[in-house]
């Protein structure tokens, strides 16, 4: 273990500059998004999150996905907004998404509900965070963010046991209609925590 010691120091020093440069780098991109640059900090989130560990990256590289279903109207106000809860006003920024869904054209409410969730859920609010994918789930039986809405709400019921019907209703739903999908193997996961809970 001593020889290894100076190895895994060595090793250390070399990781640490390339997690703050990717921090930095996250910095930069709500930097940009909080100026209306859609663009840049959609690209710099995603150069940055390419250095991250796959589960530091994934709320940046959601964040950059709704980005690019938004149109040009709504895409720098929505920049603003995350760049907003990136800065710990989560309360704030999920308010200003959600005013957002009036000048939204229909395909661009799933995604705001679906971020507005995910900040719900990073500030600690699993009350809201639930209520927005249960609106995403009955208003929108055809949007892509569905799926993953219905996951998460039937894990939430199942760590609670509480409305775990409806949710065992909803991820069968989803096998049967996607029996192909790439959740379907989840979705069998989660049903089966669902059935131990009810």
């Amino acid at each position: 273990m001593r020889r290894l010691l100076p190895h895994l120091v060595c090793l250390g020093a070399l990781l640490l500059p390339a997690a703050l440069a990717a921090q930095t780098g996250i910095d930069g991109a709500y930097a940009l998004l909080s100026e209306g640059r859609v663009q840049d900090g959609r690209t710099a989130l995603m150069e940055a999150s390419a250095a991250l560990a796959p589960s530091a990256a994934v709320p940046h590289l959601k964040v950059a996905r709704v980005l690019g279903k938004m149109g040009p109207e709504l895409a720098p106000r929505v920049a603003r907004a995350v760049a907003e809860a990136y800065r710990g006003r989560s309360a704030e920024a999920i308010a200003a998404l959600l005013a957002l869904e009036t000048d939204a054209r229909p395909e661009e409410v799933p995604p705001l509900l679906a971020l507005s969730a995910d900040l719900a859920d990073g500030a600690g609010d699993a009350a809201q965070a639930e209520a927005l994918r249960v609106r995403l789930i009955e208003a929108f039986p055809e949007a892509t963010e569905r799926p993953a809405a219905i996951l998460e709400v039937a894990e939430a019921r199942a760590r609670r046991g509480q409305g775990v019907d409806e949710a065992i209703a909803w991820v069968e739903a989803l096998i049967v209609e996607q029996p192909g999908g790439a959740l379907v193997p989840e979705a069998r996961r989660v049903l089966d925590r669902l059935r131990s809970a009810g």
